[in-house]
């Protein structure tokens, strides 16, 4: 760099302008200050002394001349080093943050002189962006032995740039990294040479594909020239079938969105339906309830065994059916619900969750594993209930499973979050998966596992409201993952 020769140059000047200085201030002073003593003096004893003292002040005034010289110098080369400093800061923040690639290389030669492989010395952030190939894995290391397939036009063409010093630019392919690159290359020394390139590879993918519809467009061009005739009153034809099919579809796409009007309000008829049928029901399951508690508790005596398992039988019944309610009513909420969002955390709301599953049964040992830092956007009732159902029924269906295990995580699949809750329990047969999400259908029977079959109904009913997808892997007796996102 520029500032690099500035400084050689002054190191150099500097000792021949301190040596020049040197010999003619001493020349004058020994020429003209013994003439004027020996004018001056006639006593030789006076005249030696005075030769010493002047001899003596000379060495003082040259030391002075001299260290001032040297100063100066010194000065003059911290300042040059400072800017050689700045101008190298500089020059890092142009490498590293160029857009294009950049290395610099030193060609291998055989014994004969032919290049054969060239190794890197340097590399830059994008180069390591548009390869792949890391700095550390890069530098010192040869092009073969980071690309063994390498062709011989890369070798060949980059030494001739490093051994003659002409520049070359030219495009080519690297087949292990699925790339196409455009390179300017030049020489910065004997036996080296730096390449500045960048990835054209989705130009020329698109180039690639545009000739290939180009030469199919230009067949069917050709074939449709050379059919024109008799493809004429075909073509009437079909423009007369098309414009009764546009009929047809316009008709069609009246009747769906009729279709669709009537659907809308069937479900909304529906839901009030679920809603108020639920609602009426409770009422009678109270009496009932209530009448099977007054027959335990005031006629339990003038029953025999068979009568309290029929009591019994009963109480469990309307225990099952006020769940089914609340689950309906539950279902029906959701459907017609706003959704609040908000950012949540979910480790936190699942180990709140995980708690009150293991107070509900302080006897069963669990082993909980609950990801930290596991954030997402939606409502929090909402949300919270997702967590209840997926990791109630984790904690259910691992009832008898030594060793019960249950875990909460978030993992990245496609660039997007993809929450899990996995368990080492029953399982079920993922023949019977598209029934998982439908309301009242149960995989394992009652007697095994209770439960009313509408809890991933529910779930799956939050999902797709948020926007997002659930779907389920597992294998009998190995437990079973839900996996889910939230838009």
């Amino acid at each position: 760099m520029p500032v690099k020769e500035d400084v050689k140059d002054e190191i150099w000047l500097m000792p021949l302008r301190v040596i020049a200085w040197y010999l003619g201030v001493g020349a004058l002073w020994i020429l003209f200050s013994d003439r004027l003593l020996g004018s001056m003096v006639s006593d030789p004893e006076l005249l030696t002394r005075l030769e010493i003292l002047k001899g003596g002040l000379f060495l003082l005034v040259t030391s002075c001349l001299l260290f001032m010289l040297i100063r100066r110098g010194l000065a003059f080369i911290s300042q040059k080093n400072e800017q050689l400093a700045s101008s190298e800061s500089q020059y890092r923040q142009l490498f590293d943050g160029m857009q294009n690639g950049f290395a610099l290389h030193e060609v291998i030669c055989s014994a004969s002189g032919e290049p054969v492989d060239y190794r890197f010395l340097q590399v830059n952030r994008a180069f390591e962006t548009m390869t792949g190939l890391s700095s550390e894995n890069a530098v010192g290391r040869t092009v073969r032995e980071l690309l063994p397939e390498v062709g011989p036009l890369w070798i060949e063409r980059l030494g001739k740039v490093a051994l003659t010093g002409e520049p070359d630019r030219f495009e080519g392919q690297l087949r292990e990294l699925g790339k196409y690159f455009e390179l300017n290359a030049y020489s910065t020394a004997p036996g080296r040479f730096a390449v500045v390139f960048s990835d054209v590879t989705a130009q020329r993918l698109a180039e690639t594909e545009l000739k290939r519809l180009y030469a199919e467009l230009e067949q069917m061009v050709a074939e449709r020239t050379a059919q024109y005739s008799e493809a004429n009153a075909a073509l009437k034809q079909e423009i007369r079938q098309r414009q009764h099919a546009e009929e047809e579809v316009s008709w069609l796409n009246t009747d769906l969105l009729r279709q669709k009007t009537e659907l809308e309000a069937v479900n909304r008829e529906l839901e009030a339906f679920s809603f108020s049928v639920s609602h009426d029901l409770r009422a009678p399951l109270r009496h009932i309830s209530g009448f099977t508690h007054i027959l335990q508790e005031e006629f339990s005596q003038k029953l025999d065994a068979a009568g309290q398992g029929y009591l019994d039988r009963i109480e469990r019944s309307c225990s099952t059916l006020a769940k089914l309610i609340n689950e309906l009513l539950e279902l029906a909420r959701i459907s017609g619900s706003e959704i609040h969002p908000k950012k949540l955390d979910l480790s936190r709301m699942a180990r709140e969750v995980t708690a009150e599953l293991q107070l509900s049964e302080p006897s069963r040992e669990v082993t909980f594993c609950t990801a930290d830092g596991i954030e997402a956007v939606g409502d929090e009732t909402l949300i919270r209930l997702v967590l209840t159902n997926l990791l109630g029924n984790a904690f259910k269906y691992t009832g008898k499973t030594d060793g019960a295990r249950v875990e909460f995580s978030v993992q990245e699949q496609d660039g997007e979050r993809v929450y899990v809750v996995r368990d080492n329990g029953a399982g079920f047969d993922m023949r019977y998966a598209d029934k998982l999400f439908a309301a009242f259908q149960r995989l394992h029977r009652s007697e095994e596992f209770e439960g009313t079959g509408v809890g991933l109904a529910i779930v799956q009913r939050i999902i797709h409201r948020h926007g997002g997808l659930i779907r389920a892997e597992a294998e009998p007796g190995r437990g079973a993952a839900f996996y889910f996102t939230l838009g």
